[in-house]
């Protein structure tokens, strides 16, 4: 039999909640039977003015099935229907339906199709169903522990298959697009706007699975890929942040566990975000097509983070200034460090190792100081020209204060490298060796300012010039522009008080200048001799190259000994000229004056124009000296000054007509030394009041045509 009904008012009753009425709706529709299979049909039907049923139940085995579809319907009377059902049928499992359904408000659901299983025995139940639908303007409003809000609203399908007695089941397929979205998540320290997002996931086996997820704002999208979340625990396969098309960072492989990263990869590749981040943080100029590996772990709700740094730099430049590093590209480098965030902040880094092309750079520990972000402290920077202990790096809007101590410091490129940062630069260095420039070394304690393009500092230590000492236990000030570098102090060389004065002129090699009130130690403690005792002196150098190894210069000195000699003192006793016993002692050879022009290569010292001139003796001489292979070769003259200065200031008219032309001394003694330094050979040739002009043309070729002989002196 088959018939068509119609009911105008209708009323549902359900047997499991005490006879309650829960529908009252109109219905109509059309109903089948047929007897030998007991099976009751019906198609067409109507509830109400939207849903329509069609299905079946056989009357033997008390099962049937049900298909429902409605072409358009508004979230809000979805909402209603279903909570009608749900006061009629009680599902075996907690279902919050009003938790769920009030996150979602406003749009529609457009060609809704619900297939149900059903038996009915005893009792109504539900075994299997099965729906899809499209939505479209959906407000979505989310929050939880994690999200404070989720807004966005949503568009899509989705379809389904729930089995109330077997809940796991259950799943959930959903294909949406959601625009003007906003989020903002764990208390307030994350919040994130996009324009829309296009989303594919389902729900399976109480597995929240999102295959994909791009979410776009601007030229930027973020895209995840393979998301899992099981109760508390979250597995991410990949999540890449792109911008213009260009992936920026990658975090991938992640296990996230109460909020807590166990495990993750993070693959950030370098563009001009975060070239302006390490700028701005470490003044590191870092550019180039390079991939910043971590691993990462940590807690997303306090932001407390451990990044695992170990990177390939071949295809990067970058520049630290403090470092005095420039690293082209295509030069092997790694970098390996350790990164600790806290509260989303850098705290410190710690084990950082940079290897260049073989070599190291290392820093134990970098740290940024809690309450003032502008002052950063390191400890134990190791570099192929760097030892230092600690240092601190404070700044502010004007200056930047620089405090270090260790075993060697570099300071020969600071003033290039902060002279265009328009701020001051304030130091106080303490070290082993500050080194000023490429030969020019401090140790002991430095105060000074880099202000505009110049550097001015007081020093209190020891000065070396290569490996040499310029001064000891000093003080010193230095001064440093784009036209002069100057160095003017006071201090001891070997012992003896002394002033020194450094200074370079732009595009010329540098002039050194030394006092002392006691010559002899200051020649000692610079090479050039141990045979001089006390004495003024003051020496003029000027440097001929680069390396500091060839210079020209004078030494002039007053009222000085010339001491462990025998070759002169030889040379004077065969003379045996009248007085010269009086200037001997066990003190040396005693001058009045001295003085003589050098040129330095290396450790050849050539010299001529030397001079050494006393009551009763002058000397007159060229030569050279092998520091190295300790030689001498020298040639020179001798000459009785106070016997020659009695005749002459007597009897001027015959002292012009025996000093010949050339108004040099009548009496001398001309000599050669050759040899080792400490006992040369030595040749002499003496005359004896014999005119100038007939010791011109008798002499022999003793010094290569050459007379160095002393000049008349009569004071």
């Amino acid at each position: 039999k088959s018939f068509n009904f119609l009911s105008d008012k209708s009323i549902f009753i359900s047997n499991n909640n005490n006879d309650e009425e829960f529908l009252k709706t109109k219905i109509s529709g059309k109903l089948s039977w047929e007897k030998k299979d007991n099976l009751v049909k019906f198609s067409d039907v109507l509830i109400g003015d939207q849903l329509v049923a069609f299905g079946e139940f056989d009357l033997k085995s008390k099962t049937g099935s049900s298909n429902f579809f409605v072409k358009k319907i508004l979230v809000e009377d979805t909402k209603i229907y279903l909570n009608k059902y749900l006061d009629f049928y009680r599902f075996p499992f907690e279902l919050n339906y009003n938790k769920i359904s009030n996150k979602l408000g406003g749009g529609n659901l457009k060609n809704l199709s619900i297939n149900m299983k059903f038996s009915l025995f005893k009792e109504f139940i539900i075994e299997e169903i099965i729906g899809l639908s499209n939505f479209s303007n959906i407000r979505f409003d989310y929050n939880d522990r994690f999200f404070e809000k989720f807004l966005s609203t949503i568009s899509g399908n989705f379809d389904f298959r729930l089995n109330p007695q077997k809940i796991d089941e259950s799943l959930l397929n959903v294909n949406l697009r959601a625009s003007d979205g906003f989020i903002l998540a764990n208390g307030n320290k994350f919040q994130y706007e996009f324009s829309k997002a296009i989303i594919k996931g389902k729900y399976h086996n109480k597995n929240l699975i999102i295959a994909k997820a791009d979410f776009y704002n601007n030229n930027q999208k973020y895209s995840f890929h393979d998301v899992r979340v099981n109760k508390d625990t979250v597995n991410i396969l990949r999540v890449e942040h792109i911008k213009e098309k260009k992936v920026q960072y990658v975090f991938s492989d992640a296990t996230i566990n109460h909020l807590n990263i166990t495990k993750s990869f993070l693959k950030i590749k370098n563009n001009p975000e975060l070239s302006n981040l390490i700028k701005s943080k470490f003044d590191i100029e870092f550019i180039g097509n390079t991939d910043l590996d971590f691993f990462l772990s940590g807690n997303i709700k306090n932001l407390n983070f451990n990044l695992k740094l170990n990177a390939d730099l071949t295809n990067s430049y970058f520049k630290i200034h403090y470092l005095d590093l420039i690293k082209k590209n295509n030069i092997t480098s790694r970098i390996r460090s350790e990164i600790s965030l806290i509260e989303g902040k850098i705290a410190f880094l710690k084990n950082t190792n940079l290897n260049i092309d073989s070599k190291i750079y290392k820093i134990d520990l970098i740290e940024f100081n809690k309450k003032n972000t502008n002052k950063v402290s390191l400890k134990n920077l190791q570099t192929p020209n760097l030892n230092i202990d600690k240092i601190i790096l404070s700044n502010n809007r004007e200056n930047l204060y620089i405090e270090a101590a260790g075993k060697n410091i570099d300071l020969s490129n600071l003033n290039k490298d902060f002279k265009s940062k328009n701020k001051d630069i304030i130091l106080d260095l303490t070290s082993d060796l500050i080194k000023l420039n490429s030969k020019i070394f401090l140790t002991g304690n430095l105060k000074g300012e880099i202000k505009d393009s110049s550097f001015k500092s007081t020093a209190y230590g020891k000065i070396l010039l290569g490996r040499s000492s310029l001064l000891d236990n000093g003080k010193f000030q230095i001064y440093a522009d784009n036209d002069i570098s100057r160095l003017e102090g006071i201090g001891l060389v070997g012992g003896a008080e002394t002033k020194i004065i450094l200074q370079k002129n732009i595009n010329n090699f540098p002039s050194l200048v030394f006092e002392t009130s006691d010559g002899g130690k200051l020649l000692n403690a610079l090479g050039f001799t141990q045979n001089i005792k006390s004495g003024d002196m003051k020496i003029n150098i000027d440097f001929l190259n680069e390396k500091y190894d060839h210079y020209e210069g004078r030494i002039k000195s007053k009222k000085f000994s010339l001491i462990n000699t025998p070759g002169i003192i030889n040379s004077l006793s065969v003379l045996s000229f009248s007085g010269i016993g009086s200037i001997i002692s066990g003190e040396g050879v005693f001058f009045d004056k001295g003085q003589v022009n050098i040129n330095v290569k290396k450790n050849i010292f050539n010299f001529d124009k030397l001079y050494l001139s006393s009551e009763s003796l002058g000397i007159t001489a060229k030569g050279m000296l092998n520091l190295e292979k300790k030689l001498i070769d020298m040639k020179g003259s001798i000459a009785p000054i106070k016997l020659i200065s009695k005749i002459l200031s007597v009897v001027p008219a015959v002292g012009e007509l025996l000093t010949g032309l050339k108004k040099e001394g009548i009496f001398a003694g001309q000599f050669k030394m050759k040899g080792l330094i400490e006992n040369p050979e030595i040749k002499l040739n003496t005359m004896s009041f014999a005119p100038g002009i007939l010791r011109d043309l008798f002499s022999e070729d003793w010094l290569e045509n050459k007379n160095f002989f002393v000049k008349r002196n009569l004071n």
